[in-house]
């Protein structure tokens, strides 16, 4: 609720990441008040400041198991699942704003081969993971895009021969593939 943002009763990076999650809420009333508080603060919020970039990664992505061994490292009921496609979707929108979401190296790795190949992935969502590839490749310095360059040709490499039937993606994709180079 606005008020308990104004009156900060909730610390404002939290209430960043619960305004970008509620903007992608399928009742229309939560989701435009979110919106338009979103909206209202938009010049306040550093997209750069890595809390905020790691919090929509974890969110978007969900906890990756790590392996010990011991076998799995996290218990069962501590385990975040990924996140829907709707959430997904507002979350890479906001992602597309930010400089170190590009950089922060695995976390854009994962969320570009999600979008494009995931099991929730659909149009949109390939689209919009085309368009953070495009905002990785012009933000990105040389030195960063080194081992970064191998991992999105492989996948842009991947899509172009999955999704010959469509005109769009593939003239995005084949774009990223001329940005790579």
């Amino acid at each position: 609720r606005s008020s308990d943002l104004e009156a900060e009763q909730v610390p404002e990076l939290e209430a960043v990441l619960h305004l970008v999650i509620a903007s992608s809420d399928t009742r229309h009333s939560v989701a435009t008040a979110a919106d338009l508080e979103l909206r209202s603060k938009q010049s306040l919020i550093d997209w750069n400041n890595p809390a905020i970039v790691n919090k929509m990664y974890k969110v978007y992505l969900g906890d990756i198991p790590l392996k010990t061994k011991e076998g799995n490292a996290m218990k069962p009921e501590s385990k975040r699942d990924p996140v829907g496609t709707r959430v997904k979707l507002t979350i890479l929108t906001h992602l597309l704003r930010s400089r170190q979401a590009a950089e922060t190296f695995p976390a854009n790795i994962q969320v570009v081969y999600d979008g494009l190949f995931g099991g929730s992935s659909n149009a949109k969502l390939r689209t919009l993971a085309l368009q953070f590839v495009h905002h990785i490749c012009t933000t990105c310095s040389d030195m960063r895009m080194k081992p970064l360059g191998p991992m999105l040709l492989n996948g842009l490499t991947k899509l172009i021969n999955e999704y010959k039937e469509d005109p769009k993606l593939l003239s995005t994709a084949y774009s990223a593939v001329g940005k790579l180079s």
